[in-house]
């Protein structure tokens, strides 16, 4: 007996990509797509997303989406064994390819399911049984990787999504320094945003108030430091933030690095961008862009609504699994209310000093994030 799995492809890819993940002893794997999802590389994607599916063991079938002849027509074209049975996902796909599909395998030897959308869980639709439990939990978790992958982005930096500069406990106690900084010293490290491009700087040649800050600085390898690479520099003048909410939240929520990524540099159909931290959690992606500051003093100008607009056009891009954040340290003056109502318009949360700068409403805050 020959097990299939079919699965009806759309837009959203990862219904399908989880449950492709959840069954086990699939020998061949069916797509039913139409000619605009291949048009997009939509299966493509799914298969990309899933060790277990091969050009030997899938077939792509396209339909008409909006014809329930031709749904029936390319089926019946699959040349099927009596004994074989069927599994399929009617999750995806369009309301007419899944009445289709639905009325093909109904007198099959067939289980129809439904994922509800943002539940890891799913429905036995047919055939149901009296008592019998219809709904299952899916225990499958989507990484990082795979989830992008599923929606045709590729991670240009695979090998350094996972890397940082300082241990956890220096990105502490950098952040708890920063918190404490007055505006002077905030410059004299913004100062050092003008060497951000050179491979090192000795100490001697930057501002003695930049020096001044540097030998105040509580991670050693800065207080000592007799050069600085750019590497170094960059973390001192922003990156350093990132890191810190790369360990919260890594710490916080027990990821495993296949879950949480810094410094994520995709591509998708030639277009490049780069995301400070990418974590899936419940199979949910969460993506977080991170600024020390909101304002520009180099360029004298709030740079705030850039960044909103940024992570909006790139939430597209990620599907309906995606809850975007914006992590800031800027004084609640540079944050006007305007701003705020923009990343609620976007469904942007911002995430403020005064929250970061709270051990106890930090605390809140992540367990929102835990129970949403």
């Amino acid at each position: 007996m020959t097990t299939i799995l079919v699965s009806l492809v759309s837009e959203q890819t990862i219904p399908n990509i989880l449950f492709i993940k959840e069954c086990n002893s699939i020998d061949i794997y069916l797509f039913l797509s139409s000619k605009i999802m291949e048009g997009k590389n939509k299966s493509h994607d799914i298969i990309q997303a899933c060790n277990d599916v091969t050009d030997n063991n899938c077939t792509i079938i396209t339909v008409q989406e909006d014809s329930l002849q031709d749904i029936e027509r390319q089926l019946t074209k699959q040349s099927f064994n009596h004994s074989d049975n069927f599994i399929v996902n009617l999750t995806a796909g369009t309301k007419i390819m899944a009445i289709g599909t639905y009325d093909f395998f109904k007198n099959k030897n067939s289980k129809m399911i439904y994922i509800p959308i943002g539940k890891n869980e799913y429905h036995t639709l047919y055939p149901t049984s009296g008592e019998k439990k219809t709904t299952k939990p899916i225990d499958y978790r989507i990484g990082v990787h795979d989830y992008l992958t599923g929606y045709g982005i590729t991670i240009k930096n695979p090998k350094k999504i996972n890397k940082t500069l300082c241990l956890k406990t220096e990105s502490d106690q950098f952040f708890l320094f920063y918190i404490e900084c007055g505006k002077n010293e905030l410059y004299s490290l913004n100062d050092l945003r003008k060497y951000r491009d050179k491979k090192k700087v000795s100490i001697g040649d930057l501002s003695h108030k930049s020096q001044e800050i540097l030998i105040k600085c509580p991670v050693e390898r800065f207080r000592k430091a007799e050069v600085l690479r750019k590497a170094e520099v960059k973390y001192l003048t922003g990156e350093w933030f990132e890191e810190y909410v790369y360990y919260l939240i890594k710490t916080s929520f027990n990821l495993n690095e296949k879950d949480i990524a810094i410094g994520v540099q995709i591509e998708r159909g030639g277009v490049q961008n780069e995301i400070d931290i990418m974590f899936t959690r419940e199979n949910r992606l969460y993506v977080i862009e991170c600024k020390t500051s909101t304002y520009d003093e180099n360029q004298n100008k709030n740079i705030l609504n850039e960044t909103l607009y940024k992570i909006s056009a790139l939430k597209k891009d990620f599907g309906l699994f995606v809850k975007p954040y914006l992590f800031t340290l800027s004084p609640e003056d540079k944050v006007q209310e305007n701003h705020v109502r923009r990343s609620d318009l976007f469904g942007i949360e911002m995430i403020g000093r005064e929250i970061l700068s709270d051990t106890h409403l930090t605390n809140k805050m992540l367990d929102k994030i835990k129970n949403d």
